[in-house]
């Protein structure tokens, strides 16, 4: 992504330009550098900012929201997945659609809020589900279980979470692992 953007300001290639730098915030996010990354998604939504390409916008913003999460600014990430939120819907993408109820899901959850987090998290399982992506489909089986175990409900949340990591084991994907997703 790196050299992506170092030819794509060679070639004066703004569009080119901002999808390297959601590359690069996204790869800044997994390795835990979590100010680069909403740097970098910031960077790219100014880029994108007055374009047509609608989905970019939508990205540059859930990414923005992810960082923001990942750091603790709570609030703020809200913000920015609802901008997202109703960009993806705009454009009926319904797996990333999926991933930004999921942030909101995670938001509510962080925030101690289970009766707000639980619905997301559903729909997004749902939505996960039904477009066959396995990746999320786990992720949101185990924010569920952590939030069906945070509401005393432990037996269900044992099994979601069960299925969760054994989705991920068949499919041989660990984001039960992952802590900067």
């Amino acid at each position: 992504f790196s050299l992506s953007l170092a030819y794509g300001r060679k070639a004066n290639d703004k569009v080119g330009c901002g999808y390297a730098l959601l590359g690069v915030g996204g790869i800044s996010r997994i390795l835990g550098k979590l100010r680069h990354s909403q740097s970098y998604y910031l960077k790219a939504g100014r880029l994108f900012a007055k374009s047509q390409d609608v989905f970019a916008q939508a990205y540059s913003f859930c990414g923005i929201a992810n960082a923001l999460r990942q750091k603790g600014d709570l609030t703020l990430s809200k913000k920015f997945y609802l901008k997202s939120y109703r960009l993806y819907c705009s454009l009926e993408d319904w797996v990333d659609l999926a991933y930004v109820l999921w942030g909101l899901g995670e938001v509510y959850l962080r925030l101690a809020q289970l009766k707000k987090a639980l619905p997301y998290l559903q729909k997004s399982e749902r939505l996960f589900k039904k477009y066959n992506e396995t990746r999320g489909e786990v992720l949101a089986g185990l924010s569920i279980a952590h939030c069906l175990h945070a509401q005393g409900k432990t037996d269900r949340a044992s099994r979601m979470f069960k299925q969760a990591y054994e989705l991920a084991r068949r499919a041989h994907i660990y984001p039960y692992l992952e802590i900067f997703t």
